[in-house]
């Protein structure tokens, strides 16, 4: 079963391009079906068509569809980045997981440096609170998308007095579109008597990992348990796919940058790729 016939009656809308008589609310070309008419009046169709055909990339969108189990190797990294000690740990379960044939992608490593850009913009000129909304739209945008389509499954480290919210988040994606989720917990702490938030530690069927030279063995397990079809396709929400095209992008540029990804590169992709829509 495919996300479109999970889609709840929220007024979320479905959307495909029309190539017979239009059934639904016609938008220059595109059938905007949606159980919740009235959000769709003063919709300025036109522009609405416009942005959403730019934004589709041809490689990973099809027609508002997407297929989220295409790089089955692929592992995101979720968890807490904000100082060296939990960097080094991110590091050792990348690793581990390297080492048990997954590719990982760490967000701090891989991705985009907040630290790193938002001062190199502010000594261009831009001001930094700006600049500071800028790249956390940047971020988000390129997380959203290696977690949807960049990667085929997510280790969570669970460490910490509380759970760090974005990973929260992060696993949170990966569970609903169906992926294998495993938890890393090292850390005594716990929220109530000993146990976890079950609506955290649900999203990896109620069992965490101890060690991290197990967590290969034990994503393994959760490929093997769900068997993931990498042509399972779902509709994409049109709301998402502006986020996705941008993350897309933006990770092909860094790709193309090297391991190096001089500041002045990364900066210069992220206002052609975020402020430029």
């Amino acid at each position: 079963m495919g996300l479109a016939s999970l889609v709840p009656p929220y007024g979320i809308p479905r959307v495909r391009q029309s190539t017979s008589a239009s059934t639904a609310v016609s938008c220059s070309g595109w059938d905007v079906h949606t159980t919740n008419l009235p959000i769709w009046q003063g919709l300025d169709c036109t522009e609405f068509a416009r942005e959403l055909q730019a934004s589709l990339p041809p490689d990973t969108l099809d027609d508002m569809t997407i297929y989220p189990f295409r790089e089955a190797r692929r592992v995101y990294c979720a968890g807490p980045l904000f100082n060296e000690v939990e960097r080094r740990e991110m590091n050792a379960i990348a690793a581990s997981l390297r080492q048990s044939g997954f590719d990982p992608f760490v967000p701090h490593a891989d991705g985009l440096e907040f630290a790193k850009v938002q001062p190199y913009l502010a000594s261009q000129g831009y001001d930094a609170a700006a600049a500071g909304r800028l790249l956390h739209e940047a971020i988000f945008a390129l997380d959203v998308y290696q977690v949807v389509l960049g990667c085929g499954s997510l280790v969570m480290n669970m460490n910490g007095r509380v759970p760090d919210e974005g990973a929260v988040s992060e696993a949170a994606i990966a569970w609903t579109l169906g992926k294998p989720v495993v938890i890393y917990k090292a850390d005594a702490r716990t929220k109530v008597s000993g146990r976890d938030n079950p609506l955290v530690v649900g999203l990896s069927n109620f069992e965490t990992v101890e060690e991290i030279e197990a967590l290969g063995q034990a994503l393994s397990a959760r490929h093997a348990a769900l068997r993931p079809d990498p042509d399972f396709a779902a509709v994409c929400p049109p709301h998402l796919v502006p986020t996705l095209a941008i993350g897309q992008r933006l990770w092909k540029r860094l790709q193309a940058m090297g391991d190096a990804r001089p500041c002045d590169l990364v900066a210069e992709a992220v206002l052609e790729d975020v402020m430029v829509r």
